[in-house]
């Protein structure tokens, strides 16, 4: 990935990062594009043939769907109290962000 494109990135979500942190942040951001990218063919094709290849033979067994079971970890009450008294709103425990209109 693009350096100028991970400088960006980093200042929009208002980080600051090093050149090496730059390079680094460039090779994993890129993996995790190409897994996605990988992701999206393998539901396109799945979605275009219902999991049977062209000659209609079922590939089913070869397509693992399972989940990783989700996971619930609490933050260090330290840190939510720095996140909350950094938004620019909160209530009651939550960070209040404004409304998104599409």
């Amino acid at each position: 990935m693009d350096k100028d494109i991970i400088q960006k990135l980093a200042q929009l979500a208002r980080l600051k990062v090093d050149n090496n942190e730059v390079k680094i942040y460039g090779r994993q951001l890129s993996a995790v594009l190409h897994h996605l990218n990988s992701l999206e063919q393998a539901m396109s094709l799945i979605s275009k043939y219902g999991g049977r290849d062209r000659v209609g033979k079922e590939h089913n067994d070869d397509i693992n769907f399972s989940l990783a079971d989700d996971e619930v970890k609490n933050w260090p009450k330290d840190e939510v109290a720095v996140s909350l008294k950094a938004a620019s709103r909160n209530e009651d425990g939550f960070i209040i962000v404004p409304v998104i209109k599409s």
